[in-house]
């Protein structure tokens, strides 16, 4: 079975980065924030399975290739 989840920042401060995340063509109501100074993560909601850590590994690929937060990405496998 194939999976695509799509991901979109909707904050960032001087603390934290937060991006709003779910499967392709649904709702993306759930939610990750990470704490830029250390890149730990956690889901508001407290469901901490493993969409939440694919979304996760994916952005935070991008942040140390790329040296800045994306403003969106997606995962497929």
């Amino acid at each position: 079975m194939a999976i695509l989840l799509k991901f979109e920042k909707i904050r960032e401060d001087g603390q934290e980065v937060e991006y709003a995340f779910g499967h392709a063509g649904e709702t993306m109501d759930r939610r990750i924030v990470v704490e830029k100074a250390t890149q730990e993560a956690w889901p508001p909601d407290g469901k901490d399975d493993s969409i939440l850590l694919r979304v996760y590994r994916k952005i935070l690929q991008f942040y140390q290739s790329e040296g800045r937060w994306p403003s969106q990405g997606s995962y497929a496998a």
